[in-house]
């Protein structure tokens, strides 16, 4: 990656001059590293060590084509070629339409994810206990209550963290009123549902319209290993090129470095940014999907691949 001097004293057109030069130079790197994604994707390719040609990675798999994905601190959707924003669970086990006694929900997590709260609806005058477990193991129990009708009730829980596969349970054990836990959409940082099947009901025959609302905590992240020698151990500066694949006005892709000690804060992959200059070189590169802020469509933004250097 060029350096550049601060120019004082500039004239408008030595400022333009800059300014065309450096776009210049943004789109031989986005070139580049689309080049470089699309061979990945292709076949494995060599590099060279200290700083000479950047890296890369595509999506050829969960781990990529270099296995530089850390699965284990990855956050975002795998889907067949690409890692896309989508929080994405499922319900597995779901309650009957109605019944008395002891019932349970499972929902299973199809990524890691983290949820801090689960609202729900009761109505008539519920009363009972609501157990929540992880993988069968007690998280949060809600001791027995009676609660107004048709109100909308949040349990806060603390930070409940699920890999892929995990069950998260829901258990209830009520004795009177209604209880109701639906099915789910992708709406923002939460999946809800306001109508619809399934729901527990005790003597209730009309129409129920349930709401539930998991809010997830998780930062939509790809973390790479960067091998070893691949940068020294002073870069101050860096450039993200990623392969794009589904996108929409309003969402947003932004990158850092980090090692044991450092971190170069997030930075915006639609330019070259500088910061704090390293001390040992960086060891790690995070990628954030960032959706769109208002009326996301579930898994965007999506993409491919990523080449990155850092001078």
């Amino acid at each position: 990656m060029a350096e550049f001097n601060e120019i004082t004293n500039a004239t408008p057109n030595d400022a333009d001059e800059v300014r065309e030069n450096f776009n210049y130079l943004k789109c031989i790197y986005e070139e580049v590293g689309l080049n470089h994604i699309r061979q990945l994707k292709d076949r494995a390719i060599d590099y060279s060590s200290g700083n000479v040609g950047g890296y890369g990675e595509a999506y050829t798999d969960s781990t990529g084509r270099n296995d530089s994905v850390d699965n284990a601190n990855t956050y975002a959707y795998f889907d067949t070629d690409k890692y896309k924003y989508n929080k994405d669970i499922e319900i597995t086990d779901a309650f009957p339409s109605s019944s008395t006694g002891d019932n349970h929900c499972f929902i299973t997590a199809k990524k890691k994810l983290t949820m801090t709260e689960i609202r729900f609806e009761v109505r008539t005058g519920f009363t009972g206990t609501i157990l929540i477990k992880k993988n069968t193991v007690t998280v949060e129990t809600i001791a027995s209550a009676s609660y107004s009708s048709n109100t909308y009730y949040t349990i806060n829980i603390a930070d409940v963290s699920l890999e892929a596969g995990d069950d998260f349970e829901v258990d209830i054990s009520h004795t009177s009123g209604d209880f109701y836990f639906g099915q789910t959409d992708f709406v923002n940082d939460y999946f809800e549902k306001t109508s619809g099947e399934p729901h527990l009901s005790v003597g209730y025959t009309g129409s129920l319209d349930g709401y539930y609302k998991f809010k997830i905590t998780e930062d939509q992240i790809i973390t790479h290993t960067i091998p070893s020698g691949t940068f020294n151990g002073t870069v101050s500066s860096a450039i993200l090129v990623p392969m794009i694949e589904d996108w929409e006005d309003g969402a947003d892709i932004q990158f850092k470095y980090t090692n044991a000690t450092e971190d170069s804060g997030w930075l915006s992959y639609s330019e070259a940014s500088e910061f704090t200059a390293f001390t040992s070189e960086p060891t790690k590169l995070l990628v954030k999907l960032i959706p769109k802020a208002t009326s996301p469509t579930a898994g965007y933004p999506s993409i491919k691949g990523v080449y990155y250097n850092a001078k």
